[in-house]
Formats: structure tokens, C-alpha cells, sequence
């Protein structure tokens, strides 16, 4: 199902926070402790969920049903690819959380997102219809890094923060998951995703 794999943000220490903060060119989200998950409305019409490793997420025993059902809801157009993460109950997710949180979109409408800056593809994201619940966007600020970061700590769903160039363009590439010199991932924590995503 995966034809072309997402990007990955690349590890940085958060003393660079206020150096970005003045560069003004940055759009800061919160980072969800899950593993990466596309919402897929298919050009058949199916609504399914797999992962960047290319596994079906929706027919695992513990995946919320509920989420394809609001999927569906959204109405996207077919052949459309969300971006995101999936939160399952697992050590780690205090909560027992079952959502998957979106960051983007790769692909609407049957054309890839590749040459789209992230200020129209994050614009277009915002569009989707999310019922806040079982699928949800990440909280998102563009200026004042340092203290989202600490604000984010007070959510135990969240391991960090992304940010994004604002001009930055996907690579998408066809084989991997590529690192985007234009994507930065600043964690206060470990999550348990880096030692066992690979089985999704």
C-alpha cells in the first residue's frame, strides 16, 4: 500500500529553541509517543490505516474501529493519504489512549503533496474535519518555542515537539523514509516507539 514513504524530522538539542524562535520561519507541533500511521481513503473507497513500514494498523486486534468510522466521516476525497500517529495502548501510554493524531497530509485528491511548502500543506490540514477525539492535530504555535516546549511536558501523550520550515517540501521518497533537512524533532523524553516500531 505504501508507494512513496514519509519523511522523518531529524534530532536536535532544544538549546536551540530561541535561535529558531527568531529565525520566524519555523511552525512548531506537538509530537505525539506513538508510531507513525497514514489514514488512507483509497481510489476504491476503502478507509484503511497502515504503517511507514508498510503494515495495515486498522485489523490489529487493538486499533479503535472507531477511528475508521470518523475517517469516514471526514468526507476526504478518494485517493487521499493523511499523515500522523497512531497512539495504542501500550507501556508508555499512561493514558490508554486509541487515537491517531494528524500532521499533514502527503497526498490529496490522487497527486502527491511533494512540491507544496508546509505553510499551504499545514493550512490545508487544518481543513480536515477531526471530531477532536478518536482523531485529532497536533497543538501548533510559530512563535514562543522555549515555553511550548516546557507546556507540552504537562500532556504524558506528548514526547516532544516538531518543527517545520514553513517553506520546507517533502521528499516522499519510494524506497524509505528519508530524514528532511527542514523537519527538527526535540524530545524531552524517550518514547517506546524507537524500540519496537519496527513491528508496525
Amino acid at each position: 500500500m505504501i508507494t512513496r514513504f514519509p519523511d522523518k524530522p531529524y534530532r536536535m538539542s532544544q538549546d536551540r529553541l530561541e535561535q529558531l524562535d527568531k529565525e520566524g520561519v519555523w511552525i512548531a507541533q506537538s509530537k505525539k509517543d506513538g508510531w507513525r500511521a497514514h489514514l488512507i481513503h483509497t481510489p476504491n473507497d476503502t478507509h484503511e490505516c497502515w504503517s511507514r513500514h508498510d503494515k495495515r494498523l486498522d485489523t490489529e486486534r487493538d486499533f479503535d474501529q472507531g477511528i475508521i468510522e470518523v475517517f469516514k466521516a471526514m468526507n476526504t476525497p478518494k485517493d487521499t493519504i493523511l499523515d500522523g500517529e497512531w497512539l495504542r495502548r501500550r507501556a508508555g501510554n499512561a493514558l490508554g489512549l486509541n487515537i491517531v493524531s494528524i500532521w499533514g497530509i502527503l497526498r490529496l485528491n490522487g497527486s502527491w503533496l511533494a512540491n507544496e511548502i508546509e505553510e499551504k500543506r499545514w493550512a490545508l490540514t487544518q481543513e480536515l474535519k477531526v471530531d477532536g477525539k478518536l482523531i485529532t492535530l497536533p497543538e501548533c504555535v510559530r512563535t514562543g518555542f522555549k515555553q511550548f516546549f516546557v507546556d507540552m511536558q504537562k500532556d504524558p501523550a506528548n514526547e516532544g515537539i516538531v518543527l517545520k520550515h514553513k517553506n520546507s517540501r517533502l521528499i516522499l521518497d519510494r524506497k524509505e523514509s528519508k530524514d528532511n533537512p527542514l523537519w527538527i524533532k526535540i524530545k524531552w523524553r524517550d518514547g517506546a516507539d524507537g524500540k519496537s516500531e519496527a513491528a508496525f
